[in-house]
């Protein structure tokens, strides 16, 4: 069974580009533009991984991962590869408690890189 990767990212085209390089690798994958949508996509999809932006229009990432790390969530320990344009967010992240997986800043890492960062977390 393929593994599942939810992305959320409000850029489209670079949400699609990754998508598309994930699938063509054998994986599931589904999009969210933001946390409001993976809230509602997240318990039918349930995901192996979630590939997620901080900045984004309603609920942003840091709101999102909040819900998702509460002990009663059913998805407080899967995998959170943090994509971002915010260098410095990292130790602020861990110092709230929130654990995720890995951080990655988009401007400094390729695509290539991105999924192979995504292949060895999963």
């Amino acid at each position: 069974m393929a593994k599942k990767i939810l992305i959320v990212e409000d850029e489209a085209s670079l949400a699609e580009a990754i998508m598309e390089s994930l699938v063509s690798e054998g994986y599931e994958v589904k999009v969210a533009n933001n946390g409001n949508e993976a809230v509602k996509k997240i318990d039918d999809f349930n995901p192996d991984l979630i590939l997620l932006d901080i900045v984004m229009p309603d609920t942003d990432g840091i709101s999102f991962l909040k819900q998702l790390r509460k002990p009663d969530s059913p998805h407080a320990h899967t995998k959170v590869l943090i994509f971002t344009n915010l260098a410095g967010e990292k130790k602020w992240i861990s110092d709230m408690g929130l654990e995720i997986s890995d951080y990655i800043v988009k401007a400094n890492s390729s695509l290539a890189e991105l999924i192979e960062k995504l292949k060895n977390l999963l």
